[in-house]
Formats: C-alpha cells, structure tokens, sequence
C-alpha cells in the first residue's frame, strides 16, 4: 500500500513540473521593422530557436528560466520567464561600442600647393 502511494505522488510531482513548462511567442523588432533571424535561447539549456522573416518566433521555457534575443550588430536582451509570462514582445537596439583612446600614427596632410 505504501508503495502504491509513494508512486501515486510521485506521477503527481512529474505532472506538475511538466505543468509549468510554457509556449512563449512574441516579436522581435528594431525601430518598428521586424527582425529576421534573431536567435532566441535559454540560458543554460539547449533549447533554441530563430525568428521567422516576421520576426515572430516561440519557444518553451520555465518559469525562472533567462530567455536571451541574439542578433549581430545589436545589443543582447535577457528576459527572466515568469509564472504569468506568455508574449514577450523584444525591441532590440544597436550595439555602440565606446573607445577608450585613438592613437594616429601618419598624417597624409598635404599643403595648399599640392
């Protein structure tokens, strides 16, 4: 009887972590327009996916669980999934790189004559 139990609450427990795995969907864009071919992942999971040619995409993830939007050019975005997360809607910006110094060597510098 005590192991009839003990399997009883233990397919209980593997249904409700299932349970909590979610479809999320969204779009990605940048200045309105939709992006193509973002890479979306879960950060420490090998779940992956891309954007279509309307930058809508849709991915399965946990409650806890960091969503990362990936694209050349611009800056990363990570989203942390919530039990109430189902659209992520991402508005990515470009990436600037700030230089700490520049250094000239030549100077092609020519004088009025030439």
């Amino acid at each position: 009887m005590k192991k009839i139990l003990f399997l009883f609450a233990l397919i209980a427990c593997v249904c409700n972590v299932q349970a909590q795995s979610k479809t999320i969907k969204g779009k990605v864009t940048q200045m309105d327009a939709p992006l193509a071919n973002v890479q979306i992942s879960i950060i420490d999971s090998d779940i992956s996916t891309t954007t279509d040619a309307n930058g809508l995409y849709q991915i399965s993830a946990e409650p806890r669980d960091v969503v990362k939007y990936t694209y050349p050019g611009l800056s990363d975005v990570q989203i942390m999934v919530e039990d109430v997360t189902r659209i992520l809607n991402i508005e990515m910006t470009q990436k600037i790189e700030q230089l700490d110094e520049v250094t000239v060597r030549n100077s092609n510098r020519k004088s009025q004559s030439e």
